[in-house]
């Protein structure tokens, strides 16, 4: 019940960026996926064109939160698949990039 507040800051600590690359486990994959989206509409360029990426999203790829969480690519895959069935995002993918919108936290 009720909220923290939860710095983005967090993300520079010590133990967030562990030396020894350890993996994420789903809690901490679900924070940083909290962490990672905008806390405001922003204008960006993408493929060349600009886009705006509204608060709540995140432009990114299965592969690159793979290897930000030590993650296969599969497993990553069927992680955000869980999150989609638990209406908890929504993802929108093409073969450039995948669109995370966090939609209950």
């Amino acid at each position: 019940q009720g909220w923290i507040r939860l710095y983005r800051q967090i993300q520079e600590c010590d133990i967030w960026d562990d030396d020894e690359q350890e993996p994420f486990d789903r809690r901490s994959a679900w924070i940083d996926l909290l962490l990672m989206v905008n806390h405001k509409d922003k204008k960006t360029v993408f493929d060349g064109k600009p886009i705006v990426v509204k608060r709540g999203q995140r432009i990114t790829s299965v592969r690159k939160l793979a290897d930000r969480w030590h993650w296969s690519v599969n497993r990553t895959a069927r992680y955000l698949k869980l999150l989609e069935e638990l209406e908890m995002i929504i993802k929108e993918s093409d073969s450039r990039r995948t669109l995370l919108t966090i939609v209950n936290y």
